[in-house]
């Protein structure tokens, strides 16, 4: 991410997303060196010291996270932070902004520029059924198995949602549906933020 002059440096977030990298452990086996019990889990679910089990295929790299590689969620969270302060919104450590807003700058790729639809279908439908046999999902699953859901039986919003609608729909001098009126709090003293 370019400072722009900002800092005598630009901002670069490197990272496996990986407890550490298979290089690192690598590193460890040749220097004949225990690894973090966190970083690898073997074939048998069972965490491990000795780096040549993941040298040998019997043991896997963990996902980032917990105590260990915590941090590189923290640099996630910051380039993200970053990234929606490109898209103009507020970021941490301003205070002079007078609204508030949840930014986003999104990436679009087209991946036929990279290979053709019928390999990038069959490689992501191959993708799919290996996390499922694997007990994983990909994101986005949940939230589509969601959707077709409402689209059978309706969606459910909280009473406190209801009425940040109804009040939303009034400062815009929106109809209200009678649905989403009788699903408002009845109780507007004890209601809770929403952004």
């Amino acid at each position: 991410i370019p400072a722009c002059g900002g800092l005598p440096h630009n901002i670069i977030l490197d990272m496996a997303t990986s407890q550490v990298s298979g290089s690192t452990i690598r590193q460890y086996h040749n220097q004949g060196r225990t690894i973090d019990p966190e970083w690898t889990i073997t074939t048998k679910g069972e965490t491990t010291l000795d780096p040549a089990h993941f040298m040998e295929g019997a043991a896997v790299l963990l996902p980032l996270g917990g105590r260990s590689t915590g941090h590189k969620g923290f640099g996630l969270a910051l380039v993200a932070e970053l990234l929606g302060g490109i898209a103009g919104g507020s970021m941490a450590g301003e205070s002079e902004d007078d609204w508030f807003s949840n930014a986003g700058l999104f990436f679009f790729l087209d991946p036929l520029r990279f290979q053709p639809r019928e390999q990038w279908e069959r490689r992501v439908a191959n993708f799919a059924v290996y996390l499922r046999e694997k007990g994983g999902r990909l994101p986005g699953s949940g939230a589509h198995e969601r959707a077709l859901e409402s689209l059978e039986r309706g969606i459910t919003i909280s009473p406190q949602t209801a009425t940040s609608l109804c009040r939303l729909a009034e400062d815009l001098d929106v109809e209200i549906p009678e649905s989403l009126k009788t699903a408002g709090d009845s109780n507007p003293e004890e209601q809770v933020r929403t952004w």
